[in-house]
């Protein structure tokens, strides 16, 4: 009997230390846990990100880099927006930060504090000061020990955020995240010199990664590199190799580009551009590595810039080359909901693609401490391109020549609307006979928009010719419409306004493809719209159609027939169903504006009286539609969906306080626009020119009515959709001044007319 208790109790004690043995060999393996939880990411793939920031689509297109060349052979290539939130730089802390939240977010002073848990770091481990800041023990390998302070950076955004989206979504779901490189800067000084940006994309809300390297190991000494250390590719090689079966998402940032950027003062032009040209070779090679490891049949690869060069921005270009290639992407050109447009997405794209990889949904509901992850992208996809290279080299020569050419020729038109609005009332009140030079220029005012659409045409030439040209062509059409107005006897603002109208109606159906690239529309590099209707030309398509519409009615003095009341309902409809419908303008704000200034012209026109009991059909007419259009889009697939149906899907998520946060949003732009910008100048004054225009012209204003009753019947009508547009738009003001910029010109021209008449009498 005892031998048998010795013998059992030696069998237990053997059994106990072999599985404690075990125990500690799974345990002393770094990666294990993440194997585990991850499931076998050589079954399921994974997401490689590879980060070049500061690289300029003229440096892909203008050097020989042939595994580049491969990629986008077999990928998707295109151009991708790099602005952060709340009109902050595009610096390396907020332009990686954004990326990592799906969101537009600052990066803070702290935006580059990424280590490794074991660097030296504030007089001891770098785990410790994260405890120190956070309060919270350190689980990953790198930690970024300024998330607090990027939380703070963002408190004051009125909408949705969580730094490091990414990272939290997938934790949240157990795959394990991965980073490796810098782009520190030695020489620097000490606070500025740690530049570990990448790690804002692959770290969770709590600033944490669970595997990589990120420290001084990932640089080796080169002489002749500025500032005396680069990348070493091999050892970033060699980490990936470590970790890739372990990390379902993996950044690799290679910090070179970005190193010659921060020290470019330091350099020659000649120096400065040979190290560039040189390290890209050195990344094409270590791209052609990497590929060996990478199964892009069930993997994806991205290469990403977060951010434009120094060059680039003075150039004017905001815009950064972005390639995808591996499982799902199609080889052409990029494509996301977001944007709308071929060979183009959003930075806040990308976390929604990777979220997606995995088939992850794009929401997360917090805890009840932590808000709800919502991310604001769209997923990337691949449009079929002959030629794709070619055709973003094509995009980025325009949106450059548009976001150029948008501040002096915007500058320009709303500076002539406000000096010839001064001149002109100045003229008739001091009885100053200016009329020759005036007239024309109040119609070429009205023309302007309308000339403005054809900038895309003239893009290849320098814009001090297409200023010309443009000059050219409006003159052109002030002196027709001139000589057919006294020919024909009418307003020769018939023909700027019903041309303006026709010419926007048939662009926005056609695509937009004017629009888009006018000086007077939405800048794509700034990022806020893409496609429909931009509120400048939202304004001027009401204010054109009111004007076209009141004009001629002008020889039914006597009333209105029933075909004219058919007609100008069906081209009131038209302008509402262009300006609202979601495949269309998909302008909500719009809607609104166009119902209240086409409705209140409307039954003027019809003769009836504007009082309570007319303005409820409008109200209810409003309400309707835009519900319709709201409805109707939120039911489509999200792909698909303008940002109405994606703000309802938040107000469904959020409730209130969505709503209060897009009226706060929108009251902040507003009080901006309307506190710094001439177009409030120019709105408020002519708003006052209509309100008070008979103590301003008190002897020619009777007159004035008598002779042009259907141009004054146009004015409700004009002031109506201006205050919808001032205040159901985010940038209200600018809507309605090219609004009233419809509105005023007749008038003064008008008035002159009259007094002119009054003298010669």
């Amino acid at each position: 009997m005892k031998k048998n208790a010795m013998r059992i109790k030696i069998m237990l004690f053997t059994a106990v230390l072999i599985l404690s043995l075990i125990t500690f060999y799974i345990a002393s393996i770094p990666f294990a846990a993440g194997e585990i939880i991850n499931g076998s990411i050589q079954k399921t793939g994974r997401v490689v990100m590879v980060v070049i920031d500061q690289l300029s689509w003229d440096d892909v297109s203008g050097n020989n880099l042939p595994v580049t060349r491969k990629i986008i052979s077999s990928g998707a290539v295109g151009l991708m927006t790099t602005n952060p939130g709340a009109g902050g730089l595009r610096t390396p802390e907020n332009t990686y930060a954004t990326i990592g939240a799906g969101t537009k977010i600052l990066g803070g002073d702290s935006g580059g504090d990424g280590f490794n848990v074991w660097e030296e770091y504030e007089n001891g481990k770098a785990e410790i000061s994260y405890f120190r800041r956070t309060g919270r023990k350190a689980d990953g390998q790198v930690v970024n020990v300024g998330i607090a302070q990027i939380e703070t950076a963002n408190r004051n955004l009125n909408y949705n955020y969580v730094p490091g989206s990414i990272g939290t979504v997938l934790h949240r779901y157990g795959v394990k995240t991965g980073v490796i490189g810098n782009s520190d800067v030695f020489g620097l000084q000490e606070r500025d010199k740690f530049r570990r940006y990448a790690v804002n994309i692959a770290m969770d809300r709590n600033g944490q990664v669970d595997y990589g390297e990120v420290g001084s190991s990932c640089l080796t000494p080169d002489e002749a590199f500025l500032g005396g250390f680069r990348s070493d590719y091999s050892f970033l090689l060699k980490k990936f190799r470590e970790i890739k079966d372990y990390a379902g998402f993996l950044v690799i940032d290679t910090g070179d580009i970005s190193r010659l950027e921060s020290q470019g003062t330091l350099a020659s032009a000649a120096v400065l551009q040979n190290q560039k040209k040189n390290t890209l070779a050195r990344i094409d090679v270590f791209l052609g590595e990497l590929l060996q490891e990478v199964d892009l049949s069930k993997d994806l690869l991205m290469i990403v810039v977060p951010g434009p060069s120094y060059q680039s921005m003075n150039n004017g270009d905001f815009l950064t080359p972005f390639f995808m290639a591996g499982k799902g992407v199609k080889q052409g050109i990029v494509y996301s909901g977001t944007t709308r447009r071929d060979g183009l997405i959003s930075n806040t794209d990308i976390a929604a693609t990777v979220v997606d990889f995995f088939g992850f949904p794009p929401v997360v509901k917090g805890t009840r401490d932590k808000k709800d992850i919502i991310l604001g992208g769209q997923v990337i996809a691949g449009n079929p391109s002959v030629h794709p290279v070619d055709e973003v080299s094509v995009l980025s020569k325009k949106t450059m020549f548009m976001h150029n050419t948008r501040y002096p020729f915007v500058k320009t038109y709303i500076n002539l609307c406000l000096i010839i609005l001064t001149v002109s009332v100045a003229a008739i009140k001091l009885d100053i006979k200016a009329g020759g030079v005036i007239k024309p220029i109040l119609l070429a005012v009205t023309f302007i928009p309308a000339v403005y659409l054809l900038a895309d045409l003239m893009s290849h030439f320098s814009q001090g010719i297409v200023g010309l040209l443009m000059s050219l062509i409006t003159l052109a059409m002030v002196l027709f419409s001139i000589y057919l107005s006294k020919t024909l006897r009418f307003s020769p603002f018939l023909i700027s306004s019903g041309l303006t109208t026709a010419l926007l109606i048939f662009d926005i159906f056609s695509g937009g493809n004017l629009s888009k690239t006018s000086p007077l529309s939405y800048d794509a590099t700034a990022g806020a719209r893409f496609y429909g209707i931009g509120n400048e030309y939202m304004g001027v398509l009401i204010g054109a159609a009111i004007t076209f519409i009141t004009l001629s009615l002008e020889k039914f003095r006597s009333g209105i027939s029933l075909a004219a009341k058919i007609a100008v309902t069906l081209i009131s409809l038209i302008v509402v169903y262009t300006i609202s419908a979601p495949n269309l303008g998909t302008n909500a704000g719009g809607a609104i504006a166009s119902i209240a200034g086409l409705g209140t012209a409307g039954i003027i026109l019809y003769g009836r009286k504007f009082s309570l009991k007319t303005l409820a059909p409008i109200a209810v007419v409003t309400v309707s539609v835009l519900t319709m259009f709201v409805i109707f889009d939120f039911t489509r697939s999200v792909e698909t969906q303008s940002h109405m149906g994606r703000t309802l899907g938040l107000i469904q998520q959020n409730g209130v306080s969505e709503i209060l946060s897009i009226v706060s949003r929108k009251t902040e732009i507003n009080l901006k626009l309307i506190k710094y910008t001439t177009w409030s100048w120019y709105f408020f004054l002519s708003l006052g020119v209509i309100v008070f225009r008979h103590r301003l012209f008190p002897c020619e204003i009777e007159q004035w009515e008598e002779q042009n009753p259907w141009l004054n019947r146009m004015l409700p009508g004009i002031v109506a959709g201006c205050l919808a547009a001032l205040i159901f738009n985010d940038s209200g003001v600018v809507a309605s001044a090219t609004m009233i910029s419809f509105g005023i010109p007749p008038i003064l021209w008008s008035l002159i007319q009259t007094k002119e008449r009054t003298v010669q009498q």
